[in-house]
């Protein structure tokens, strides 16, 4: 069975922002996505075997990043 693969970047102001967002969603992540920091970018990767698992997955996710971002900026 093949497997589909997304990769995202996001990008923060400064590295400070993007080490705290990255380390609120790192429980979060498990096996299923991929997470490193360089500097003020977040580069992530998912992968899934059907296209509804994928999207699951980067839902779940992009919450998450939602919820980090709004602790962080408070």
């Amino acid at each position: 069975m093949s497997s589909l693969r997304c990769e995202m970047i996001l990008e923060y102001q400064d590295e400070r922002t993007a080490k705290n967002v990255a380390a609120a969603i790192s429980p979060d992540n498990e096996d299923y996505i991929k997470v490193e920091v360089h500097g003020s970018k977040i580069y992530c990767e998912a992968l899934a075997h059907s296209p509804m698992k994928l999207l699951h997955t980067l839902d779940d996710f992009l919450a998450c990043v939602t919820v980090a971002e709004d602790a962080v900026k408070e």
